[in-house]
């Protein structure tokens, strides 16, 4: 079991899951690999959202690639309009912000893509506040922080213990 799956039980029947082929074409598409703790816990959980409040984007559906650009193509204008707010380079750049997840404040959770994929550490992305955060632990790694308490979240009256539940989609 899991250190996540400990904190947070996993539907009993995850959906959204893998069909053959679907990694390596998600993997095409965004022309990289994506890290395998991240492949372990969409296989464990699925689609859905943490605490009701946190989507992980699910690379099985067209979603995850349609969010990813949606958030690029936003932050690509927000850089033009204001070039002294880049503080990191946007993805395909190496190393480069690539979001995975959302929550409902419009704040992203992602990587930054420096060197091979099971070495990158997730970034964090306030839209409203802070701007991007680097956390040198693997994602699953920071959501045990994030819901630990090890870390900041960046909403302030989340994640409470009541918050420790996946809900599918």
């Amino acid at each position: 079991m899991s250190p996540l799956s400990q904190i947070i039980p996993p539907p009993t029947k995850p959906t959204g899951l893998d069909k053959p082929g679907l990694w390596q074409h998600t993997e095409l598409k965004l022309t990289t690999a994506l890290p395998s703790d991240f492949r372990q816990l969409i296989q464990t959980y699925g689609s859905g959202t943490l605490g009701d409040f946190l989507w992980i984007w699910n690379p099985f559906t067209p979603e995850f690639i349609e969010e990813q650009q949606r958030f690029l193509q936003a932050e690509t204008s927000l850089r033009q309009a204001l070039p002294a707010q880049a503080a990191y380079s946007l993805f395909p750049h190496s190393p480069g912000f690539l979001p995975c997840a959302s929550d409902d404040n419009g704040n992203y959770y992602g990587w930054l893509t420096e060197g091979q994929p099971d070495t990158w550490p997730t970034m964090t992305c306030e839209v409203r506040g802070s701007g991007f955060q680097l956390h040198r632990l693997s994602f699953s790694d920071y959501l045990v922080a994030l819901f630990k308490g090890d870390i900041p979240a960046l909403a302030s009256d989340w994640p409470k213990a009541e918050h420790r539940v996946f809900e599918s989609s």
